[in-house]
């Protein structure tokens, strides 16, 4: 065999050789594309309030990543699940303060041009489809609701727990439980709710609504709004 035959062996060989590496790579692509936006995402939600929000227990995830949310007593602490695996997420860093004034501008800045969509009746027609199309993609299969409320007047409880039990006969797909508290203010209850997400439907939805004539030009001018 002369040299040259064995140069261009050797050459095909290599280019083989990559070629079959370049496929693997884009099988793994594929594969965690699929796993990222196709594999749904399962969440727990348990939360807990007695006048203020008191426990909240939120986790996000499929059979090989998620995420955890843990927020009791003015503590939040997060985590990245991957596999059998967490990894602590919180920020152990020291908090610098921030003057209240330039904050407020800046929330005034930044929703300032937000009102003046809101006035728009085809903006507010997006906004609700959005709200709808998100609601159906991420609504929960199982959910529990234990509510105790009171107020100060008995006669408001009354009022309240009237107008409640009509939503409940409405209701045929949530259990919902709502007690008055007649001899004093009350307002706590647990919340449990549990389901599952499609990230791709999801991301679609999102999508869509950017892509909407009336949202790209809002996007833009809060994205060009200068900050005082």
């Amino acid at each position: 065999m002369d040299s040259l035959a064995f140069e261009i062996m050797v050459r095909e060989a290599i280019y083989l050789l990559i070629a079959r590496y370049f496929l693997l790579a884009l099988l793994g692509l594929i594969g965690i594309i699929s796993v990222l936006f196709f594999v749904p995402l399962h969440y727990k939600l348990d939360a807990a309030w007695d006048q203020m929000p008191d426990k909240l227990n939120l986790s996000v995830r499929n059979c090989l990543y998620g995420i955890s949310f843990n927020w009791k007593s003015q503590t939040l602490n997060w985590y990245l699940l991957f596999v059998k695996r967490s990894i602590n997420l919180d920020d152990k860093g020291t908090v610098k303060q921030q003057s209240e004034k330039p904050y407020r501008q800046s929330l005034k800045t930044f929703f300032h041009p937000l009102l003046n969509m809101a006035r728009d009746l085809e903006f507010r027609e997006t906004i609700r489809r959005l709200a709808i199309n998100l609601w159906r993609v991420i609504r929960p299969q199982q959910m529990t609701i234990k509510v105790w409320i009171g107020f100060d007047e008995p006669h408001y409880t009354g009022w309240l727990m009237g107008i409640l039990g009509i939503l409940q006969s409405l209701n045929h797909v949530f259990k919902i439980d709502v007690t008055g508290v007649w001899h004093e203010p009350c307002f706590k209850g647990e919340l449990k709710a549990s389901g599952r997400i499609s990230p791709a439907r999801l991301f679609g939805q999102v999508i869509i609504f950017i892509m909407h004539p009336k949202i790209r030009p809002a996007i833009r001018q809060l994205h060009l709004t200068p900050a005082q």
